[in-house]
């Protein structure tokens, strides 16, 4: 194993900070500009008392790939997806597991690249790629010359991405899974599943988003996964100045309000998951009809869980403690919506 982490990019925590540190024959820096998205990715073998976990980590900076005219917003949102990626993990793991609708989830880093570098900020998920299998995402309108899709992407933009009408894009949505190796049965139920947590979870980084449709492809099976959270839960304009002002309406009946507001701006949003209707309510019907039965959450798990991540959150980059706050008290307002709420059901 010594001889094999050479090669290989490692990470070793000193107190709860994560350091990359290249193996003797890997002298690259860490992250990958083949790996699609915008921000900075790769993976990382973490070092800990003589075991080796495997992980994916991704960096709130961005990617090579992007060149130096792509640059990361003054908006939380997006300058910090690392928050709302670890806020949805925590909802991910109170749900009660269903091997049909496998989902990722993202563990909030402060993160040292390399030796004398400014910390930053990040997740790290677990490394989910088998030995013999390969991912493989729907498709993508930027390719590079190697990467072939079994869906071409003028495919996707006008039966998914153009369309609004529910059966229509849901048949289409089908029948592109199937040509992964899915049945039509198994296809259905995870892309239902995904439709619903994209609405539950206020997701708009789906229907125009082809490379967030993520397979496990291998010689013999094909598994979809549930995963990329980093656009749910938006709170438009949270910015610097919005996260120091917010800090003196914590506690009170004025945040309540607050985000209650933010919860209304997610559900009138035309562009939750890959459901096309501009009632939030009738996407939920839809999905009804089509077979979805409620997720069921563990909510006191579910609290608990929200509690440690926000405080995680807190302690490492203090600057970003209202802003994970308000996320943590958005996913718990949604849950609680009237509308929403028949989505989920609490395991007792």
């Amino acid at each position: 194993m010594d001889n094999l982490l050479s090669y290989v990019m490692q990470g070793k925590y000193q107190g709860d900070t994560l350091h990359l540190i290249p193996g003797d024959k890997h002298p690259q820096s860490f992250g990958n500009p083949l790996f699609k998205g915008a921000q900075l990715k790769g993976p990382v073998f973490i070092l800990n008392q003589g075991q080796v976990d495997s992980r994916f980590l991704k960096l709130d900076t961005i990617s090579k790939r992007h060149g130096d005219n792509f640059y990361l917003q003054a908006e939380y949102d997006v300058s910090y997806s690392s928050v709302v990626e670890s806020i949805v993990s925590c909802f991910v793991e109170s749900m009660v597991a269903d091997a049909d609708f496998p989902c990722l989830t993202y563990r909030f880093e402060k993160v040292i690249p390399k030796v004398n570098a400014q910390p930053i900020t990040g997740t790290s998920a677990p490394n989910y790629v088998r030995a013999g299998c390969l991912e493989s995402v729907l498709t993508d309108r930027s390719t590079l010359a190697f990467e072939k899709y079994l869906v071409e992407y003028d495919e996707f933009e006008q039966a998914i991405k153009n369309k609004s009408d529910n059966q229509a894009i849901l048949s289409s949505m089908i029948a592109f899974f199937t040509r992964f190796g899915l049945t039509v049965q198994a296809a259905k139920a995870f892309i239902v599943k995904q439709a619903a947590f994209d609405l539950l979870l206020g997701n708009e980084d789906r229907k125009g988003n082809s490379t967030n449709f993520v397979f496990l492809v291998g010689f013999e099976s094909v598994q979809p996964y549930n995963m990329d959270f980093g656009r749910c839960l938006r709170i438009p304009d949270w910015k610097e100045q919005m996260e120091q002002a917010m800090q003196r309406f914590q506690g009170t009946a004025e945040w309540q309000e607050i985000i209650l507001d933010f919860t209304d701006q997610i559900k009138q949003s035309h562009q939750l998951g890959i459901l096309g209707n501009d009632s939030y309510a009738k996407n939920i019907d839809f999905l009804f009809e089509q077979g979805f039965q409620p997720f069921q959450i563990d909510f006191g798990l579910l609290q608990e869980k929200l509690k440690h991540c926000v405080a995680r959150i807190q302690t490492l980059e203090p600057k970003l403690a209202t802003f994970a706050q308000a996320k943590a008290d958005l996913l718990l307002a949604l849950l609680a919506d009237t509308d929403a709420k028949r989505l989920w059901e609490e395991v007792r």
